[in-house]
């Protein structure tokens, strides 16, 4: 444990004793986790996405493949299904596509993506998928399923002006381990021109279609719902850090210093700063974004001297 020791005049952190409250740790490990999760976010690199010529792959793909599952499903009755990841799809688009397809068909009970998947996901890496069908079988009666897919991807690449996608996939029964169907779906797309372009850019999401514009507007709704949220998060951060660490202020103000009292009002509000600086993201050829950052660090600096003012008046009052 740490505290403070007062060495030549200078306070200084010493080993051995406790701090005047352990909740102070506590927040400060939380503190440590939610900044690096924020440089993180801002950091990291996202997971590649599909051109839109594969994304038409990936349409008709999933589609071909959804059809396959329900022939299944009526012939053996299944229900419950296990879908992993595709072997050999940095992207995920596949079966991430198909997932979502299920989901939305309401055909298939599908099992959530396992804790390790998700985990990957969270980091932008490819998610893990199963080297052989043995192995899938088993994740799959652990999670009681009927059914899984297990899918190799061999070719999903666009070369030029023509984009290719080449994989084979089994559906498997999980009670017995067989693989009650399999295939090798084969297909190409030749970079369209005029209107076909903008069909095309109508089911992908190219610039140009009317559901670009639809998903921009989503996009734009959901950064300002995040910004607010962040904004709030900051707020409650901002009033929650003083409150429950007051047994450290009241210590510190104690010493009567005014040395002391301006360090820890400027070590509190650089806390808070920093805070705002990774919501706010600040750019400072920008007025708005310089104003919103310095309105910020005023607001915080002021309850800040608000609490401290408080714990001077109940110090002296004890």
């Amino acid at each position: 444990m740490l505290s403070l020791k007062k060495l030549n005049g200078l306070y200084i952190l010493k080993r051995g004793t406790s701090w005047s409250s352990p909740l102070f740790y506590i927040f400060a490990i939380l503190l440590f986790v939610c900044l690096t999760g924020e440089v993180y976010e801002k950091f990291k690199t996202p997971k590649p996405i599909p051109d839109a010529s594969r994304q038409r792959l990936v349409v008709n793909a999933t589609d071909h493949i959804l059809g396959e599952l329900l022939n299944q499903r009526d012939e053996y009755g299944f229900r419950n299904i296990v879908l992993p990841a595709f072997r050999n799809d940095s992207t995920d688009a596949l079966s991430d596509a198909l997932r979502n397809k299920i989901f939305s068909s309401g055909a298939f009970n599908i099992a959530p993506k396992s804790l390790r998947n998700r985990f990957r996901a969270s980091f932008s890496a490819s998610e893990y998928a199963p080297n052989s069908i043995e192995e899938l079988v088993r994740y799959a009666r652990r999670k009681k399923a009927d059914v899984t897919l297990f899918a190799d991807v061999t070719r999903f690449e666009t070369i030029d002006d023509s984009s290719f996608l080449e994989m084979k996939y089994s559906i498997v029964r999980v009670k017995d381990g067989q693989t009650v169907f399999e295939d090798v779906y084969v297909d190409e797309l030749h970079k369209p021109s005029g209107a076909i372009d903008s069909v095309i850019g109508a089911v992908t999401g190219e610039p140009g279609s009317s559901l670009t514009q639809d998903r921009h507007n989503k996009d734009l709704r959901n950064r300002v719902v995040w910004r607010l949220q962040n904004f709030l998060l900051w707020g409650l951060f901002v009033l929650i850090l003083p409150i429950i660490t007051i047994r450290f202020i009241k210590e510190m103000v104690t010493h009567q210093s005014n040395k002391i009292n301006a360090f820890t009002l400027a070590l509190y509000t650089a806390i808070d700063l920093i805070l705002a600086w990774f919501i706010t993201a600040p750019n400072f050829s920008s007025v708005l974004s310089s104003i919103v950052f310095i309105v910020m660090g005023v607001c915080a600096l002021l309850f800040n001297m608000k609490i401290m003012s408080y714990a001077v008046i109940k110090t002296k009052l004890v």
